[in-house]
């Protein structure tokens, strides 16, 4: 996965397959990703579907903290 530094796969567990507990960084970022994109899976999507729900769900999460980062700016 393209995130800087790579630290989405620092939280998550390839042998649970599912996000890590208590990971040791502390990137909260990339930490929220991995669990939007864990909670929007579905395995027996084809893969294309399991993509487009990921990029849905994060594109979400996109306009969520761009709506908080406005009331940010308008003084909250």
């Amino acid at each position: 996965m393209a995130y800087p530094d790579g630290l989405l796969l620092e939280y998550w567990d390839c042998r649970k397959e599912q996000p890590r507990q208590n990971p040791d960084v502390g990137d909260t970022l990339a930490s929220f990703i991995v669990e939007d994109i864990f909670e929007t899976y579905d395995a027996e999507a084809p893969g294309e579907q399991q993509i487009e729900t990921a990029v849905h769900a994060l594109e979400r999460a996109i306009s969520e903290i761009n709506s908080v980062i406005g009331g940010l700016q308008n003084g909250g």
